[in-house]
């Protein structure tokens, strides 16, 4: 390919537009796919996935939506995701969440919201029957209907 010609596939770059970009062709070649090189730096806290669950180094952690124990990834909000430990953010979470998975963790407000729910509640079956209802309540405003 002649440098001085414009490509008409920009993702197709040349070897030498790619090296000074700070990427290789992944088939040792001048061809039109290319990668970055070195590896992201994460810190601790990070999201690392989505829907997935943690491999090692990582911890099971979910967001601070109000949830029951077996609410989806997605419903009224929740998400649950990988994550890099952080003992200053993620705090481990007795929201009784999935419990076939074992432990998980949330943010500390989320933890704390969830103590004060259990010395309200006192026992697992009553909170899921609260949640269900606050859901419910809020169903029809902008939330999708039960």
């Amino acid at each position: 390919m002649n440098d001085t010609k414009k490509s008409k596939h920009p993702a197709r770059a040349n070897k030498a537009t790619g090296e000074a970009l700070g990427k290789v062709p992944t088939d040792g070649k001048n061809g039109p796919y290319f990668i970055l090189l070195g590896t992201r730096t994460r810190n601790p806290g990070d999201i690392v996935a989505y829907r997935r669950r943690p491999r090692k180094g990582e911890i099971l952690c979910h967001n601070h939506v109000v949830h029951h124990r077996w609410m989806a990834h997605g419903h009224n909000g929740f998400r649950w995701f990988s994550a890099l430990p952080d003992p200053k953010h993620w705090k481990e979470c007795p929201c009784g969440w999935r419990p076939d998975l074992g432990v998980h963790h949330a943010s500390a407000g989320h933890v704390k919201f969830w103590h004060d729910l259990k010395k309200k509640h006192r026992t697992q079956e009553a909170i899921d029957r609260h949640i269900a209802e606050r859901v419910k309540a809020r169903a029809g405003t902008w939330d999708e209907p039960l």
